[in-house]
């Protein structure tokens, strides 16, 4: 059963809905994309009229969730927006820090009085959103979107089963996580019973991309360093390392998952350059260490302990030095 009590004003504002629009944040990840898609196909079943709006780049190994490809607007345009607007509720799902939703957060700005808007998200990201139901102990966003349809009562079509089984697998990393509780393994079981084939999810999320994406992630592993006795790795990606191989940066989602499992690391960090006075930082660490509370300390900053992200406003070289200092503060 889910970590915490849903809201009522969560439950009563999805009962009273009749056009939703489900919102996950930016550049959305396998469990944000899929317990969008799952909130969707179970609110259009159950006859109300419901569509996600995803803002950035997706990765083409998503595309495999039902629903992809007719359930999901990918461009603001004066059509998805007139759509967007006319929608009397509005679902965030898997942040709940506005500036993670990316183009649509302009959108919900505008929305008048008579929109209810709501959150459905798994990180202790810094306080932004309101009305949401927000539960850090849980494993995913879709896992807290299956103990959800559990509570109303909505039937679990193998559709919605395989988007929230998606989600699952890809935040607890093929239940090897420190998240993977018992309650959403027997979330999975059920899953499972309604349709979803674990092996065939685990078969598109594991899948390397091109092969200019390995080649470039070989040389950023090539470029490894560490420090602190070994307890912590990193590596960089310039953006003129990007334009060399003809890959995008969303392409290379898991560098610094991948960097976590170095034996004898505790704390993992892949920085992106953005431009000349931005990084993006992914970080990663083992049971024990909370990235999140280095990740918060910077805009857009948030996750959960063991995963999190931010954009810190420096250089590169900069930015490395910067964090080091954090992570010298959270290994001791």
């Amino acid at each position: 059963m889910p970590k915490s009590t849903i809201p009522d004003q969560i439950l009563d504002s999805i009962v009273r809905s009749k056009r939703v629009a489900v919102v996950p944040h930016n550049r959305p990840d396998v469990d944000a994309l899929g317990s969008s898609l799952a909130i969707v196909s179970a609110l259009n079943a159950s006859g109300r009229d419901a569509k996600v709006y995803a803002g950035g780049d997706i990765l083409s190994k998503l595309r495999f969730l039902p629903g992809f490809s007719t359930q999901v607007e990918t461009e603001m345009t004066e059509d998805s927006l007139s759509k967007f607007t006319a929608s009397d509720l509005v679902i965030v799902a898997d942040t709940h820090e506005p500036t993670r939703v990316g183009v649509w957060w302009q959108a919900i700005q505008n929305l008048d009085t008579t929109h209810s808007v709501i959150v459905i998200d798994h990180h202790r990201d810094n306080d932004g959103l309101g009305n949401g139901w927000v539960d850090p102990e849980a494993s995913s966003t879709s896992e807290m979107v299956f103990w959800l349809l559990e509570r109303l009562q909505w039937p679990i079509t193998q559709d919605i089963a395989v988007c929230l089984a998606a989600g699952i697998v890809g935040d607890t990393s093929h239940f090897t996580n420190s998240n993977s509780s018992a309650d959403v393994l027997r979330a999975a079981a059920y899953l499972v019973e309604r349709g979803a084939d674990l092996h065939d999810i685990s078969m598109h999320l594991d899948d390397a991309g091109k092969i200019a994406k390995v080649r470039l992630w070989g040389q950023a592993l090539a470029d490894v360093k560490s420090d602190f006795g070994g307890q912590y790795v990193w590596t960089s990606i310039a953006l003129d390392m990007l334009s060399t191989f003809g890959v995008k940066e969303y392409e290379l989602e898991g560098l610094s998952n991948y960097l976590r499992t170095i034996h004898g690391v505790a704390i993992a960090a892949a920085f992106f350059e953005q431009d000349s006075t931005h990084t993006r930082v992914s970080l990663r660490a083992i049971s024990g260490y909370d990235v999140q509370a280095i990740a918060s300390q910077f805009p857009g900053g948030g996750g959960r302990g063991a995963a999190a992200g931010c954009v810190v406003p420096l250089p590169l070289e900069a930015t490395q030095s910067v964090i080091s200092e954090k992570v010298s503060s959270a290994l001791k």
